[in-house]
């Protein structure tokens, strides 16, 4: 009896990516020079403290940004004190305060030691992950290859045996 062909599926086709139309800009323009004059204090140790997010994004070319990710939260992690600082300080926090903060040699090692710890978390982990996978795959073959024995010797050696394509 032939056997029916294997249907595979269909490739999936990505949607299209839209484009941002100009009422879409500058209402983002908009909402950004808003922030900007209304937590000016905010986006300045956010710009300065994630500066190493901002070189990563820039720098990783794979498609999904994983080392932005990586290093972008483990930075803003680092970031999130000094904000918390600011704001106690004032609500919407002043430039001198947000400077005097910023460049505090103590929060800037503590985020920029963060976003270094993200980039050390993107290139220890991986490997970490493959080298546990392969242990992993190396502990089943063995118990694949027991299995085997067991059966073999259930069954005897003909079981082992590839099976013959011109036997009549």
């Amino acid at each position: 009896m032939a056997r029916a062909p294997i249907q595979t599926a269909k490739p999936i086709k990505a949607a299209p990516k839209q484009r941002m139309g100009s009422g879409q800009l500058i209402l983002w323009a908009i909402a950004f020079v808003g922030v900007l004059f209304v937590f000016t204090g905010s986006v300045i140790v956010t710009l300065v403290g994630m500066a190493p997010t901002f070189v990563a994004f820039l720098a990783d070319r794979t498609p999904r940004k994983y080392a932005t990710f990586c290093m972008g939260g483990m930075n803003f992690a680092g970031v999130f004190p000094s904000l918390m600082k600011l704001w106690e300080v004032a609500v919407t926090g002043g430039v001198k305060d947000s400077i005097a903060i910023t460049f505090n040699p103590f929060n800037l090692m503590v985020m920029y030691s963060a976003a270094a710890f993200g980039w050390l978390l993107y290139q220890m982990v991986p490997p970490i992950v493959a080298a546990m996978i392969a242990v992993t795959a190396q502990h089943r073959i063995a118990q694949l290859r027991g299995r085997q024995r067991e059966l073999i010797k259930e069954w005897g050696d003909a079981i082992a045996l590839a099976p013959r394509e011109n036997q009549k």
